[in-house]
């Protein structure tokens, strides 16, 4: 990236930008007499914490701010990322985005011209995906299973009216997708003002709860988890909401959902979507919304793993989401990918380890990339059968819940990569002859990777001899091209074995008040206080005006809030405190929980506490 700016300047003419390039490449030469063990350590540990998403995109495009942001804004005006992205889906392993191709003793003995004409019909199928990107994704929506029959009744005929029906594949009949000539963008066209007949329908529909908007393949792992009328689901990266609605709307009363995410910004977001989505109060006091590290998710302090199903929907480089967000393509690089792949790791891996025994985890990322994907699935069982012996986790084979939905399946080879300027240490690939910018394949492995400088390399990013006896090729990949839709990845696993103690316990992180830090920016730490059980002497005034209250174990506050009591779910105090049926401040729970069940109660001007009305 040394020169990026003097190549893009001198290749493009552009005299307003070169004192832009001028500073990137003397901030550039600058790093580049740091040691390279002190840069790469510095470059992987970018990816790490609340804003690892953010971090990882940085990897490899400089060392400060205004580095990073010169180098940034000439990728995206010299298109350097769908270069990359091009060369690095074309030249990886076979099978990620075209057919595989036959077996070699069966290609031996094709002719010359059978392998010619094998050869475009690959390069076909690859264009035909590159094609399918550069499309707007079509608008996709679903009716809730919350809403009466009456009422879909209803939307069906409307939407019959306009001319959609129900996707064939969907046995449920409420999932829908506009077809090609209607995408976000057209049923929007003229403004706000611009009244579209289904644009009117979506807004007014979506703000009474009766549609949820998500894309179809985002769908697919609540609907592989299938959770039962009774299970303990924990979604262990939750926001933006779409999977946690989902969970609500099909499970019951009995269940329990546990909604998580590392951003306190987003976990507010979370309980304002759920709250937009006006999912009846019976759904609501299922839920309890906290706020850890994925990785570090704490444990029941009496119950240990108590949850039937786990979804880990990982933060992702998120290029199967390019027709979705135009913003991800011009600035794509394998770098992101490599940086995010051991957070990845072990947040799946957590998800593992809170698991009942018996219990079914499904692991997703709406991305391409097999780093990010079969290689962290192989990571995480490695390391279940490293505590609990061969079969510890298994992955599953599951039949597709959407019928008639292609889904590819996963591979057991694959290829690693960074990124360099062209011209540096190796010779260029002969598909990127000229380029600024070129990917560097690292097929020799970890070590003569690691010896050459890569950029965030860690073993588990190369597959190993042993891959094949874990059933990679039960995963499954969604491709645009295949449905007309984003792209996606699903694992399914299930746990077999007890994993036993670790050498590490993980423990609730401590939260403090927002702060100033030494780069001027705030810490990321939740401004709401956490809820816990209400104190006995409150409780107690409580029951000789309200006898009929429901127990104490069920009834939470904030701290630094007492005009509102919470009513949550029967398993919180079981799952999360621990034996605490009289109620009691000193009993904490180690878990961060900031919004749970609904609003039972609000404090008057008075002093005195009064029953909200349940609506519903």
């Amino acid at each position: 990236m040394v020169n990026m700016a003097k190549k893009a300047e001198t290749t493009k003419k552009k005299k307003n930008d070169k004192r832009k390039a001028t500073a990137a490449a003397a901030a550039t030469s600058q790093t580049a007499q740091q040691p390279k063990k002190a840069k790469n350590d510095n470059k992987a540990a970018m990816a790490k914490g609340p804003n690892s998403l953010r971090n990882a995109h940085n990897v490899g495009m400089g060392e400060t701010v205004s580095e990073r942001k010169a180098n940034e804004l000439w990728f995206r005006k010299a298109n350097y990322g769908t270069v990359l992205f091009e060369s690095y889906y074309k030249n990886q392993s076979p099978s990620i985005i075209v057919a595989p191709p036959p077996p070699s003793s069966e290609l031996q003995k094709l002719s010359k011209n059978a392998k010619k004409s094998l050869k475009k019909n690959r390069q076909r199928q690859f264009q035909s995906f590159m094609d399918c990107l550069a499309q707007p994704l079509p608008v996709a929506f679903r009716i809730r299973h919350t809403v009466p029959q009456n009422v879909k009744a209803s939307l069906r005929a409307t939407l019959k009216s306009l001319g959609l029906s129900p996707v064939p594949y969907d046995p449920t009949h409420l999932i829908y997708q506009t077809p090609p000539s209607l995408n976000k963008a057209t049923i929007r066209k003229g403004g706000p003002s611009y009244s579209h007949p289904l644009a009117s329908f979506l807004r007014t529909n979506l703000t009474s709860g009766h549609l949820s908007r998500q894309e179809i393949v985002s769908m697919i792992p609540v609907l592989c988890l299938g959770p039962s009328l009774t299970s303990t689901c924990l979604d262990l990266c939750a926001s933006p909401g779409s999977k946690t609605l989902q969970l609500l709307e099909t499970s019951t009363p009995s269940g329990l959902i546990v909604a998580n995410d590392v951003h306190p910004g987003r976990v507010s977001s979370l309980e304002a979507a759920i709250s937009r989505a006006l999912l009846p109060s019976s759904n609501l006091e299922r839920l309890i919304i906290s706020n850890h590290d994925g990785s570090k998710f704490p444990d029941s302090p009496t119950l240990g793993p108590c949850y039937d199903k786990v979804l880990v929907d990982v933060p992702c480089s998120g290029d199967g989401t390019i027709r979705k967000d135009s913003s991800i393509l011009p600035r794509w690089n394998p770098n992101t990918s490599n940086a995010l792949h051991s957070l990845q790791c072990d947040i799946g891996f957590r998800g593992l380890e809170v698991l009942k025994v018996g219990g079914v985890m499904a692991y997703s990322t709406c991305t391409f990339n097999p780093v990010e994907d079969e290689a962290v699935v192989a990571e995480i069982v490695r390391r279940a059968e490293g505590r609990a012996g061969e079969g510890a986790v298994e992955v599953e084979g599951w039949e597709n819940p959407l019928p008639g939905l292609v889904k590819r399946e996963g591979v057991v080879d694959w290829r690693v990569a960074d990124f360099v300027e062209a011209g540096e240490e190796e010779e260029e690939e002969d598909e990127s002859k000229g380029e600024e910018v070129r990917i560097r394949w690292h097929d020799e492995g970890y070590l003569k990777a690691k010896e050459v400088g890569m950029e965030g390399a860690v073993e588990s990013l190369w597959p190993r001899e042993d891959i094949k006896r874990y059933n990679l090729d039960r995963c499954c990949r969604f491709l645009p091209h295949d449905n007309d839709t984003g792209g996606f990845f699903v694992a399914l696993l299930k746990k077999h074995k007890p994993f036993g103690p670790r050498k590490t316990q993980v423990v609730a992180e401590k939260k403090k008040k927002k702060k100033k830090n030494k780069g001027g920016g705030e810490s990321e730490a939740p401004e709401l206080q956490p809820l816990r059980p209400i104190d006995h002497k409150t409780y107690s005034s409580l029951c000789s005006k309200h006898p009929d209250l429901p127990p104490a174990s069920r009834l939470y506050q904030r701290g630094d809030d007492r005009d509102t009591i919470y009513l949550v779910p029967v398993q919180t105090n079981e799952i999360f405190v621990g034996d605490n049926s009289s109620g009691s401040e000193e009993k904490e729970s180690p878990l961060n929980v900031l919004f749970a069940g609904r609003v039972f109660m609000k404090k008057l001007e008075s002093g005195e506490y009064e029953l909200v009305v349940k609506n519903n």
